[in-house]
């Protein structure tokens, strides 16, 4: 064993000069006490000892913690200024390259060839597209900086939602797709919302359900009133090839899209997650492999 400590006897102060047994038995009885209460002092004295270690070992992770957090803010928010100034620095190039192909088209309507035509107009979507995209990173760059005015109004989301499934079937019928709708059709359910922000999710989620289906697919959109939730509820549905579970976590994160997709660049469901929470609402979707995915969106009634 190993000596934690030792008891000494000094001489006594009265009676004989030796011990006798029965005093001696009597102290050893002592020892087994006295052998807890030093190992007792030992321990704490060790976890004092540790605690103190720990606490320095945790400050000083914290400090590089807390330097390590302020190094990627920054390195975020120059990303965010990177982007905001690069998307504003495309706008006005792209505003006039519009301009020009419309001038050209509305000055040779009729003088240039049928393949000339097709290609003035694939331009045309072309750089409608890469506008989008650049007004999507200066919305983004609003919304992380919490400047989007929302512009709340009454509404009644059963003909806000029919009308939207009626222009997006018509979207849909290009590719040989349709976009149905069930739910109330002459009831009045008067909400009060975003109108603007409201339809920019759930166009994006049809425009999504359709970009990821296979040709001659079907789009279903649904509205549920909850009275007692206390929310309207509006499912988008596509049969496409779906969305994996891990991939389930991460489709409204920022600049994340699904690993089995590679168009666009993850701003859309984003943005949606974002509106939805200024709304007081929210978006979520469920999904399994190669049966499509149905996203639901909750909007407050009240």
């Amino acid at each position: 064993g190993k000596l934690i400590g030792s008891l000494s006897l000094g001489p006594k102060r009265k009676g004989k000069e030796l011990y006798s047994k029965e005093e001696i038995t009597e102290m050893l009885k002592v020892i087994p006490s006295l052998e807890v209460s030093l190992m007792n002092i030992l321990i704490t004295d060790s976890l004092r000892e540790e605690n103190d270690v720990m606490k320095k070992i945790i400050h000083a992770r914290t400090k590089t913690l807390k330097r390590n957090n302020k190094k990627l803010e920054e390195m975020i928010e120059q990303q965010n200024n990177f982007i905001s100034l690069t998307a504003h620095e495309f706008r006005t190039p792209l505003t006039v390259a519009m301009l020009g192909l419309e001038q050209i088209s509305y000055t040779h309507k009729g003088n240039v060839s049928k393949e000339l035509a097709e290609d003035i107009e694939t331009s045309h979507e072309q750089l409608n597209k890469l506008t989008n995209l650049i007004n999507r990173l200066l919305e983004m760059r609003r919304v992380d900086d919490d400047k989007i005015p929302l512009n709340m109004e009454e509404i009644n989301i059963v003909k806000f939602t029919t009308d939207i499934a009626k222009g997006m079937n018509l979207l849909a019928k290009k590719s040989d797709m349709s976009v149905t709708y069930s739910g109330p059709k002459k009831q009045k359910v008067i909400i009060k919302t975003d109108a603007v922000k409201l339809k920019e999710v759930v166009d994006n989620l049809v425009q999504n359900a359709i970009k990821f289906s296979k040709k001659g697919g079907k789009i279903e959109i649904t509205l549920r009133i909850s009275k007692k939730e206390e929310k309207a509820i509006i499912k988008v549905r596509d049969y496409g090839r779906g969305i994996a579970k891990k991939d389930q976590k991460i489709i409204f994160d920022k600049f994340q899209q699904g690993s089995q997709y590679n168009q666009g660049v993850g701003i859309g469901l984003y943005l949606c997650k974002k509106y939805m929470q200024l709304l007081s609402g929210d978006i979520s979707v469920s999904s399994k492999r190669g049966h499509g995915a149905t996203f639901t969106v909750d909007i407050p009634l009240t």
